[in-house]
């Protein structure tokens, strides 16, 4: 059986637009009949994403805790602070910010 570059082509087509049509969230949570939800690991962002996130929000000294669930407590400085980010993985997004002191 030979699969030609224009078969590849067609399918990685059809799965990205697939996959864009999807609604966000659609893929990540899964809600449960007694209530509860449920989350996919691999589709959320991974420790170096966390660390990028954050950075681009002017941090430095990034420290990861480990992750609980979907959230992850991140320690950093900026400016002459030190402060404790609790961090979503799966949103992509800081959830809180806590200052903890001068940095040293």
């Amino acid at each position: 059986m030979r699969i030609s570059l224009k078969s590849i082509a067609c399918v990685a087509v059809f799965g990205l637009a697939t996959i864009a049509a999807l609604p966000a969230n659609a893929a990540l949570f899964q809600r449960h009949s007694d209530g509860s939800v449920s989350f996919d690991p691999l589709l959320c962002m991974t420790d170096y994403q966390v660390r990028q996130s954050v950075a681009q929000q002017g941090f430095t000294h990034i420290l990861l805790n480990a992750p609980i669930e979907t959230q992850i407590q991140v320690k950093a400085t900026k400016g002459q602070s030190v402060y404790l980010i609790d961090f979503d993985r799966c949103g992509g997004g800081i959830d809180g910010v806590q200052r903890l002191g001068p940095a040293t």
